[in-house]
């Protein structure tokens, strides 16, 4: 897939065209989003205003077969459920964003209204240290915040609009509107045949290795006393894992994978740091990053700008989470997220976390206490999409529609 730039009044446009390879067929994603590129690591997609089809065309061969099969339009089953307003990715270290963007064309298919941030990871700003990382983050805070401005302007505009029809029907008139919301038209479609037609708001987040959960972590930090959309659903893609020199060092280096010589001499070098870094913190009993990140996640607290605006109740429960995670990873120990889930679910008063296909197969609603888990056995780190397309994002959707 490459990317083509051109500017525009709001930034940089970033427009995606899919990479031809033989016979025609394509790499990965279909073309035709339009992102805006509001800093090196930040990007913005919104769906076109008077759009009220699919965001580009699906069809015509096998890759264009697979989106049309897995990625229909989201339904959720849920009573009083919800289509997230936002989409939020973040990238594992050091992914380019022609990689990272290959999910946001799913995501734009699953749900043809929301707008979609992408936030990369790199390892520069995570050696500059949490300071560097937060004020990165301010700038998604910041993009959270104008969405759930916009979400709640319009959810006033609509309620004032029903408020005036349910009074010009009690004085037996009839009005003609001029103006109509152009994404309530895409919602309809979308929650056609659904008996219970969901509102829109909120936000899935879908994060990718411990690049992204650093991040993401840095965002909950942000977002505390925010007005920020409510998190329906978390997304954890090959995280969290335990961090230890071997794994940091070779993390880091991973975009120097094809010149092995100087990857080698700058791997001993992080590793050294690494390692004497993880030896001053035993001798002063300081927790590790990965430690913090770890416990953090799953601390019911962290997420409480969810709560009512005005409410000083805190959450108990985590957002529905499902991790998607291989057993073949040589970065992050398969074991490690086994190890995160069971905590996750411990922390919202569960017993144990649930195979996505035995969660999937209940009956009973489980409300806001959910955590799932998928596993592969080959995919290599950060490449389930790839190796299993449709199971990845079957699962993905299969999720999303219960939770929602």
């Amino acid at each position: 897939m490459s990317a083509q730039t051109e500017q525009s009044n709001g930034g940089e446009k970033v427009k995606l065209e899919a990479d031809t390879g033989k016979n025609g067929s394509t790499d990965a994603a279909p073309p035709a989003l339009d992102f805006e590129r509001l800093s090196e690591s930040l990007f913005l997609y919104k769906p076109p205003v008077n759009n009220f089809k699919r965001p580009f065309d699906v069809s015509g061969d096998a890759i264009g077969k697979s989106f049309n099969d897995v990625l229909q339009p989201v339904r959720p089953r849920r009573v009083n459920a919800q289509l997230p307003r936002v989409i939020l990715i973040m990238g594992w270290m050091d992914a380019p964003f022609r990689i990272v963007t290959k999910y946001a064309a799913p995501y734009a298919l699953l749900f043809p209204t929301a707008t979609i941030i992408i936030k990369l990871s790199d390892g520069i700003s995570f050696m500059r240290g949490r300071k560097a990382q937060a004020e990165s983050m301010a700038k998604v805070a910041d993009l959270l915040c104008q969405a759930e401005a916009s979400n709640e302007a319009k959810a006033a505009l609509r309620q004032q609009s029903d408020e005036l029809h349910q009074t010009a029907n009690q004085a037996g008139l009839t009005l003609i509107e001029d103006y109509q919301d152009p994404s309530q038209n895409d919602e309809k479609s979308q929650t056609r045949n659904v008996k219970n037609n969901p509102t829109t708001g909120g936000m899935v987040i879908h994060n990718f290795s411990d690049g992204g959960s650093a991040n993401l972590l840095q965002l909950l930090l942000q977002l505390r006393n925010k007005n920020a959309p409510q998190p329906l659903a978390h997304i954890m893609d090959s995280s969290p894992g335990k961090a230890s020199p071997a794994s940091g060092s070779n993390a880091m280096t991973m975009p120097l994978a094809k010149r092995p010589l100087i990857r080698f001499v700058v791997r001993v070098g992080v590793y050294m740091y690494l390692y004497f870094f993880s030896i001053f913190k035993r001798l002063f009993r300081i927790k590790g990053w990965s430690e913090i990140l770890r416990e953090r996640l799953n601390t019911p607290t962290i997420w409480s700008w969810s709560q009512t605006a005005g409410s000083t109740s805190k959450t108990t429960k985590l957002p529905p989470r499902l991790y998607l995670y291989s057993k073949a990873d040589k970065l992050i120990d398969y074991r490690a997220v086994e190890e995160h889930a069971a905590l996750a679910a411990k922390s919202s008063g569960l017993k144990a976390p649930l195979q996505l296909q035995d969660f999937l197969e209940q009956d009973k609603e489980q409300g806001s206490a959910i955590v799932t888990t998928k596993r592969w056995e080959q995919a290599a780190h950060c490449d389930i999409g790839r190796a299993d397309f449709a199971g990845y994002w079957n699962s993905v959707r299969g999720f999303l529609e219960k939770v929602l």
